[in-house]
């Protein structure tokens, strides 16, 4: 079976904020725009390879839906209605979606204490009452900044939220809260990733920013995660090449490259496209467009 990395896009913003059950009156379709050439396979693969799109359409069948938002913010849809938001950072100038527009939510996720991740979580809470889930320095910040609702929980640590199991891993990255008045930076205790553990026996891994750690094989062991959203832009957190190995060693079935939408970032996500074959790492990459979801 064949591995490859694709791009695909969405032409409008009807077909994106249907899927986020935002509000719009634009129409929109799905287009192939381009493609990469398949990775070669290790020989010792070929038994138990994996087909790259079993998880997607397990996804697909269970009316989830998987929506990267550009930058490191993802949106977790279910068939049921609940959503989730991770590291959410609305009023970035690519996101397609702002606040306004987010008419529920059942939490929200943050992977570390850094202005573009804690985003714009404090208003979303307040207009949907969700929960904010970070590690517990990130939690007690927010709690002195106007959030009700941030559960305890650190790294190791699984919680249930609305029914749903997510659990905190390691991240190999720093972690600061400005206090935008004095300037100074709190300590925002250690950075992390998520398991999302969805209906259907899908799981979900978000790496928040780290670079590659060996630790990685452990949540792999522990948690199985099929699909991976992993920065690749190098400068603050691993380039493509350490996002490779990370493929690797989390095994997953999909990785779908983040965190390298700004100026300063150097990888893209076709040279970590480049990466996974020169290491013939069996993982089928699909690089969204913001505002689209896994399909």
């Amino acid at each position: 079976m064949k591995r490859r990395c694709s791009r695909r896009t969405l032409l409008g913003m009807g077909a994106t904020t249907f899927a986020l059950g935002c509000r719009s009156s634009k129409s929109g379709e799905i287009v192939d725009r381009d493609s990469v050439p398949p990775p070669n396979r290790r020989s010792d693969e070929a038994s138990t390879s994996r087909a790259p799109t079993d998880v997607v359409r397990r996804v697909r069948a269970l009316g989830h839906e998987v929506i990267w938002l550009g930058f490191s913010t993802v949106m977790l849809k279910l068939s049921d209605g609940r959503c989730l938001l991770i590291d959410p950072w609305l009023s970035f100038s690519g996101c397609p979606i702002k606040v306004d527009d987010i008419e529920r939510l059942d939490a929200i996720l943050i992977s570390h204490g850094h202005w573009q991740h804690v985003g714009d979580a404090a208003l979303l809470h307040k207009k949907t009452n969700a929960p904010v889930i970070a590690v517990e320095e990130v939690s007690a910040w927010l709690r002195g900044h106007g959030v009700t609702a941030a559960p305890k929980v650190n790294l190791g640590g699984t919680i249930d939220v609305a029914g749903l199991r997510i659990s905190l891993t390691k991240a190999s990255h720093s972690s600061g809260l400005l206090e935008s008045e004095s300037g100074y930076i709190s300590y925002g205790g250690d950075p992390a990733g998520f398991v999302v553990h969805l209906p259907g026996d899908v799981r979900v891994y978000h790496a928040g920013d780290t670079d590659v750690f060996s630790d990685m094989v452990l949540i792999r062991q522990r948690f199985a995660p099929q699909i991976g959203f992993l920065p690749v832009g190098d400068v603050t957190t691993m380039g493509p090449e350490g996002a490779a190995m990370a493929a690797e060693l989390l095994g997953l079935e999909v990785a779908i490259p983040m965190h390298y939408d700004l100026p300063e970032f150097t990888g893209t996500p076709e040279a970590f496209c480049q990466c996974l074959r020169t290491r013939k790492v069996d993982t089928h990459v699909r690089i969204l467009s913001p505002g689209e979801m896994l399909s």
